[in-house]
C-alpha cells in the first residue's frame, strides 16, 4: 500500500496546531464528556479539519477520530487521530498538549506524528525512514535497564500495579507528548493502560523506527487490529531494548 510524503504530514500536523491555539485564544467552549474528561470546541474544529483532508492526502482511506468516531472502512489505510491530546492541559494553559495523527495498514501502524505547538516541536516517522525531531534524525535509546536516575511516564494504575516498575515516575497528562518525550530522550520509557488507537497511533511509529520495545508487561506484543473497533489498549509499556523488565507482570 502507498505512504503519503510526510512532508504532507508535517503541514497538516502544523496547520491544525495553530488552528488549535487560535481557538484557544479566541475562548473555549468546554464540556464534560461522561467519562469526566474535558471536551472543547477546538477538540472538534481540528478533528473536523483534518479528517477530509487526510482522506484526500491518501484516496480510499478512512478516519478513526477522538471526536467523531470511524468511518466506513477504506481499502489503502485508516487514519487515527486525536485532534488535542491533554485537553485539561490545552484548557489551562499548560504547553504539555499535542495533535497526533497515525496511518495503520495491515496491523502495523506505519506513519505517524506528534505536534506539540507551545514548544514547536514536530515530530515525523514512516515505515523505514526513521524518526525526527524538527527535522533532525532522533537518536535511538541505549539498550539496557532503566537506572533508578532516569525517568518515565506512568499513571497512578501503573505505580499501583506493576511491580518494581523502574525509574523516577513523572506524570505530564498527555500520553502523546508521553511518546514525544521518550522518543526525543528526554524519557526512557512510559507505562500506559486506557488509551485508544488514535491516543497512540501517532507515536507508535516514532517508538518502532528507534527500536523501542513496545509490548504489554507479560511480553505480548499490541495488536493494533483489536484497537480499531474503538477498545482500549489495556496495560502496556514502552521501555528501550534489553530493559529486563518485560515479563515480571
Amino acid at each position: 500500500m502507498a505512504i503519503p510524503p510526510l512532508e504532507e504530514l508535517r503541514e497538516l500536523l502544523q496547520a491544525a496546531g495553530q488552528l488549535a491555539i487560535q481557538l484557544r485564544e479566541a475562548g473555549l467552549q468546554i464540556e464534560t464528556k461522561p467519562d469526566g474528561s474535558l471536551v472543547t470546541n477546538a477538540d472538534r474544529a481540528v478533528e473536523e479539519f483534518l479528517r477530509p483532508k487526510l482522506t484526500q492526502l491518501l484516496p480510499g482511506s478512512s478516519v478513526y477520530g477522538e471526536e467523531f468516531g470511524l468511518d466506513k472502512p477504506g481499502h489503502s489505510g485508516l487514519w487515527a487521530v486525536d485532534p488535542i491530546d491533554g485537553t485539561s492541559n490545552y484548557c489551562f494553559g499548560s504547553p504539555l498538549w499535542g495533535v497526533t495523527i497515525g496511518l495503520i495498514q495491515g496491523n502495523q501502524a506505519v506513519m505517524g506524528g506528534i505536534y506539540i505547538p507551545n514548544l514547536d516541536e514536530m515530530y515525523l516517522a514512516s515505515k523505514g525512514l526513521g524518526a525526527t525531531l524538527n527535522g533532525r534524525p532522533l537518536a535511538k535509546p541505549k539498550p539496557g535497564p532503566i537506572q533508578p536516575y532516569e525517568l518515565i511516564s506512568y499513571n497512578e494504575w501503573a505505580q499501583r500495579s506493576l511491580p518494581k516498575l523502574p525509574g523516577k515516575q513523572r506524570l505530564i497528562g498527555s500520553i502523546v507528548v508521553e511518546m514525544a518525550f521518550v522518543a526525543s530522550g528526554r524519557y526512557r520509557g512510559l507505562a500506559g493502560r486506557r488509551e485508544r488507537l488514535y491516543d497512540i497511533a501517532g507515536g507508535l511509529p516514532l517508538l518502532s523506527e528507534l527500536g523501542f520495545d513496545v509490548r504489554h508487561p507479560d511480553g505480548t506484543l499490541i495488536d493494533i487490529a483489536k484497537l480499531t473497533g474503538g477498545a482500549q489498549i489495556g496495560p502496556w509499556l514502552a521501555f528501550p531494548p534489553e530493559s529486563g523488565y518485560f515479563g515480571k507482570s
